[in-house]
């Protein structure tokens, strides 16, 4: 369904995946064109180096509603178990938005507080062994480089060109 382009800051500060639209990536549109939103992990409790804030951006209205923040926030969560050592997830989310607090409900977080001077509350989801099983994808999940699916793309493209030329040399 889409693909992330993954910027890991210093320090592990802060991890943000690009959120892209697979469908026109793959089809030569611009990075900047495919973009989606953004999932991002906050690493900021030095007291407690298991525990990252989560957050959750479809910028654009037309992709919202079809999935893609739910396996978004799915392969970020995935993402900051198996390879960060996350065990404690916070999302802090305005209460006026209803879409993201029945996302991260559906994703078995849980309220945890509920603050009327900054109109949030905050969830969190605890990774136990039965969370952990959960969350493995149904599907393969191939941690690679953005240069890598950059290179695979432009050998295919390169296949493809070597293909149509020995076709066009087996017709003459």
């Amino acid at each position: 369904m889409f693909i992330f382009n993954t910027y890991l800051c210093i320090f592990f500060a802060e991890c943000t995946f690009i959120i892209l639209d697979a469908l026109q990536w793959e089809q030569g549109c611009p990075e900047e064109q495919c973009m989606v939103g953004d999932v991002n992990l906050f690493l900021t409790e030095s007291e407690n180096p298991g525990l990252a804030e989560i957050e959750i951006m479809i910028a654009e209205p037309v992709f919202r509603g079809r999935g893609f923040g739910e396996e978004s926030v799915r392969l970020m969560l995935f993402y900051g178990v198996t390879a960060l050592g996350i065990s404690t997830f916070e999302a802090k989310i305005g209460l006026e938005n209803v879409t993201s607090i029945r996302l991260f409900h559906k994703l078995h977080f849980q309220d945890v507080s509920l603050s009327q001077v900054f109109q949030e509350m905050t969830l969190r989801w605890e990774v136990t062994e039965p969370e952990r099983q959960w969350l493995a994808p149904s599907s393969p999940v191939m941690m690679t480089t953005y240069k890598e699916i950059q290179r695979n793309i432009n050998n295919s493209k390169l296949g493809q060109s070597r293909s149509d030329v020995s076709s066009d040399v087996k017709s003459v």
